[in-house]
């Protein structure tokens, strides 16, 4: 693992690899056209959540853990999330192992982009897998619903981050029945976080970014964008970087299909 905490090079996991889980985050018909060899097709997508009421997030845990035992992923033992870059499912990929209280959860830097350039080995097949008795820890504090967003809604403390895209943002991009963004909300894209060449930015710039949004680390954070996705890498970011962060993994999808919660901005 290298400073950044929660990433790892393609050269560490290389080297690491007989004592690694090692989760391919994509579609499962990417994964079959080449992975990283010995590697666990874990496809996020599929697990996407709408309904962040209490009982909605009682049941996104439960088939979180019955998924993460499926596919033999094991408390004991270290795991490496990773896609194309360092992207968006490996990080909601992390995330989720994160928040089901696996201790020890990285992200490929630079995903198998950066494992293929170094020449390391690729295959097609996919391992065999043993299920796991893997045992959720929920922790609390890494997501957020619907409900804890209104609560905290006049907060000073608390900064909530879109991490869409500016035209979803605007409302020039429709992804839901209204158009907008939760009210007060910041705008950071969440590839503001990564290179040109698809590897997380420096600490130091990373820092620079959240700070001159004024998102400070005095302040809790909650990030959204669709589903989830984009709003666990800025998740990654910011724990990077010692931020009290959760990700409200309803988002968009979420929020502006629900005609009750509160939209500013352009609405549709």
């Amino acid at each position: 693992m290298n400073s950044h905490g929660y990433l790892v090079s393609a050269d560490e996991t290389y080297t690491k690899r007989e004592g690694l889980t090692i989760i391919d985050c994509r579609a499962k018909a990417e994964y079959l056209r080449g992975h990283i060899s010995g590697a666990i097709n874990f496809d996020v997508f599929k697990h996407s959540w709408r309904d962040t009421s209490i009982n909605g997030l009682r049941e996104f845990t439960r088939r979180m853990e019955s998924e993460v035992r499926h596919i033999g992923i094991r408390a004991d033992r270290p795991v490496v999330a990773y896609d194309d870059i360092s992207g968006s499912f490996a990080a909601r990929g992390a995330w989720n192992l994160l928040y089901l209280g696996h201790e020890e959860v990285m992200l490929l830097d630079g995903g198998l982009s950066s494992w293929t350039r170094s020449g390391f080995p690729t295959q097609k097949e996919p391992p065999e897998i043993v299920p796991s008795d893997f045992f959720a820890r929920p922790r609390e504090e890494f997501i957020a619903g619907r409900d804890l967003i209104t609560a905290k809604s006049n907060d000073e403390k608390v900064r909530v981050i879109d991490t869409r895209s500016l035209k979803e943002y605007i409302g020039a991009k429709q992804r839901a029945q209204r158009t907008g963004k939760i009210p007060k909300a910041i705008h950071i894209d969440w590839q503001e976080n990564l290179t040109s060449e698809g590897l997380f930015e420096s600490l130091e710039t990373l820092k620079k970014l959240y700070d001159s949004c004024g998102v400070s680390q005095d302040k809790e954070v909650i990030t959204y964008c669709q589903g989830g996705y984009r709003a666990a890498h800025t998740f990654l970011a910011l724990k990077m970087l010692g931020y009290q962060v959760r990700n409200y993994i309803g988002s968009w999808a979420e929020w502006g299909n629900t005609s009750e919660l509160p939209v500013e901005g352009t609405q549709v």
